[in-house]
Parts: C-alpha cells; sequence; structure tokens
C-alpha cells in the first residue's frame, strides 16, 4: 500500500495549530526573521538538518522524518514542474500545427520556422535535465 504523502510544511502549520504556537514564537525557535518565516511555510526555504532539528525539539517529530518530508516534497514540485513544460510543448506544438493551417504564408519564413522548432527542442532538453535531476534526488534518498 502507497504512503499517504504530507506536505511538510503544511503539517509545521497544523502543528503550530495544536500545540498553539504563533509565527513570531515558531521565528525564534527557528532562529528565523518573520519575513523568512514566511518564506518558509511557503517552502521557499528547504528544511535543512539544522532546521529539522529544531523543528524535532518543537512538535517531537523526529529529524529523519522531516528531511524525508522535506525531499518528497521537492521531488513533487519537481514533478510538477517537468508536467508544466510538458503541457507548455505540446501547447506550443498545437499552435504551431494552428498557425501552419490557418496562417501558411507566414510560416513559410523560414526563420520563423526554424525558431519555433529550436525552442520546442529546448524545451525538450529541459524536461529530460529535470527528468535527470528528479532522478539524481531519488537516488540520494
Amino acid at each position: 500500500m502507497k504512503e499517504k504523502y504530507i506536505n511538510p510544511y503544511d503539517l509545521i502549520i497544523e502543528k503550530m495549530k495544536e500545540e498553539n504556537i504563533s509565527q513570531q514564537n515558531l521565528a525564534k525557535i527557528l532562529n528565523f526573521k518573520q519575513n523568512e518565516l514566511k518564506d518558509f511555510l511557503y517552502g521557499d526555504k528547504k528544511i535543512t538538518e539544522n532546521i529539522a532539528e529544531r523543528l524535532e525539539i518543537c512538535f517531537n517529530i523526529p529529524i529523519k522524518i522531516w528531511l524525508k518530508l522535506e525531499n518528497e516534497y521537492r521531488q513533487r514540485k519537481q514533478i510538477e514542474y517537468i508536467i508544466e513544460v510538458i503541457f507548455a510543448c505540446v501547447l506550443m506544438f498545437g499552435v504551431i500545427v494552428l498557425c501552419y493551417k490557418i496562417f501558411p504564408p507566414i510560416l513559410k519564413n523560414k526563420m520563423l520556422i526554424i525558431t519555433f522548432f529550436l525552442y520546442f527542442i529546448f524545451m525538450i532538453l529541459n524536461i529530460i535535465e529535470d527528468i535527470l535531476i528528479l532522478k539524481n534526488l531519488k537516488q540520494n534518498t
């Protein structure tokens, strides 16, 4: 049976509510400025080992679990990004085909076609690079 995904930042917010810890108090515990905490709670700042130690003390959840949740969160973000890029590529390809059917004289311009084609290839290479990065993330866990 597959484990249920838990967003570590949602878990922190949930635990803050359960244990009645204010953002100001959590910022002090984590040694963050107030604006840094907001970035952190949005997932813009990673849960490092140091932060995981402080979260363990604060919420009694082991460091190992915080780091695992963080890694899963980053992997999901990477997958979401790859899906967005694939969608953009498919959409762009559709636009190229549609333009060619509707406006053939415009696409007679070879430079325009080459530009679209190179951009499409660039997007595909970007997807491949992201997949390799994701594969490397999984191997490191």
